[in-house]
């Protein structure tokens, strides 16, 4: 009986190593500041790019390309002037930049946020906010905003995020299927990475 126990608590202990394991290996997230990241099975070369004339600096996959207006239209039916939409052959998540001629103050972004959770729902059906918050970015604070929406083909889940450019502003949205919605902790990581180089020592 003593050896059955001693076997059966032996067993619990193998268990629940096996469980801290999983969890320390689950909880290494892939980040953009590496060499190579890999995501969803895709390995990108992450690197600090340009957009705008130089005036926004993103770290991007370099492997990235910018899609014309055709394709992009396939993409974003509603897409717009000072808009710029890129992606890979993989296509596993697409990223579009919004460039907009109106100033956004850091101290504005709370209202700004607010805006965006208001008006969002009400112009597709199906829209959904999972999370909106002001993020600290490494240069500057950002509006940050998860939400998924319903497409004629599957669920798709989007970053939006938006700050100040000089006396501009650009709204981003990194967008992916639902099913790899691992992704959005890479999308954050891009977000925060934003960097107004119109500003003074950028």
């Amino acid at each position: 009986m003593r050896f059955d126990q001693e076997i059966y608590r032996q067993q619990n202990e193998w268990r629940e190593q096996e469980k801290l394991s999983e969890k320390v290996v689950d909880d290494v997230l892939p980040s953009i500041d590496e060499t190579m990241t890999t995501v969803a099975g895709i390995d990108y070369h992450f690197a600090d790019r340009t957009f705008f004339d130089g005036a926004l600096t993103l770290r991007i996959p370099s492997e990235f390309k910018l899609l014309g207006k055709e394709v992009m239209k396939q993409f974003l039916p509603a897409c717009r002037e000072n808009q710029l939409l890129l992606s890979d052959d993989a296509a596993i998540f697409t990223i579009s930049l919004l460039q907009q001629n109106r100033k956004l103050e850091q101290k504005d972004l709370e209202k700004e946020k607010d805006t965006y959770c208001q008006v969002m729902p009400k112009l597709a059906a199906g829209v959904h906010i999972h999370a909106a918050e002001i993020l600290a970015g490494k240069h500057q604070s950002l509006v940050w905003i998860e939400y998924t929406n319903e497409t004629v083909t599957e669920r798709m889940y989007n970053c939006l995020f938006s700050s100040g450019l000089g006396a501009a502003s650009v709204t981003g949205s990194i967008s992916f299927t639902y099913a790899q919605r691992q992704v959005k902790d890479i999308a954050r990581q891009i977000a925060l990475s934003y960097t107004d180089r119109t500003q003074k020592g950028a």
